[in-house]
Formats: structure tokens, sequence, C-alpha cells
């Protein structure tokens, strides 16, 4: 009998919230991605491939980011931005969490990465 290990069924729980949590507004759903992304990320790295890592960070960056818990849509966008520089959605995570946490001199490179590659 094959028995798949938590960690797999954790994984594929969280990246099964992706595709919805670009599309739902409501808090409960954010909390719920939140709570999976967050037990993904606490496991050892070894658990998953790069582009999966990656995946995770920006789901949980983007249910911080709706759920207003600026710290870690920061920190997360940031660890994205480590691995993919030019990563816009990342971009715009971090530069919103620093207006909202009023530190404007960390918001205005990444406000005006965006503008350059928005062309404005």
């Amino acid at each position: 009998m094959f028995v798949i290990p938590p960690c797999v069924m954790i994984i594929d729980q969280a990246l099964y919230y992706l595709p919805f949590l670009q599309n739902i507004s409501k808090n409960y759903h954010y909390d719920i991605g939140m709570e999976l992304f967050t037990k993904v990320l606490e496991m050892p790295a070894a658990y998953f491939e790069k582009d999966v890592y990656l995946k995770v960070l920006r789901g949980r960056a983007e249910c911080a980011r709706q759920l207003r818990i600026w710290d870690v849509c920061c920190h997360d966008a940031t660890a994205v931005l480590e691995l993919e520089p030019e990563d816009m959605c990342a971009l715009q995570q971090r530069t919103a969490a620093h207006e909202a946490m009023e530190n404007f001199d960390a918001a205005k490179p990444d406000a005006q990465k965006l503008r350059l590659k928005i062309g404005r």
C-alpha cells in the first residue's frame, strides 16, 4: 500500500488554492491560503523544487497583502525577488507593503522599476 507523506498532501493543498486566490476577494479564503502556504514554507526546502517554492512564496505574499499583514508580504516578496529580480508581482507586493508601512524610501526603487517595466 502506497502512503502519501503528509508534506506532499500539504503542498498539494497549498498549490490547489493558487488559482482561486487570484480571483477571490473574501478574507476567509486568504486566511486558508495563508495557513497552508505557511505550513509549506515551514517544511525543509528539500521537499519541493524552486518553481513550487516561488509559487508558494508568491501565494503567501498575496494572501498577506490582502489581509494587510505587511511585514509578511514584504518578507515573502523580497524572498521572491532574491530568486527572480524582475518579478512584477513581487515588485508590486513589496511596493504596496512598504507604502502601507509608510516606508516610502524603501518603496521608491521598486516603484521606479515598475514604472520602467510598464512604460509610464
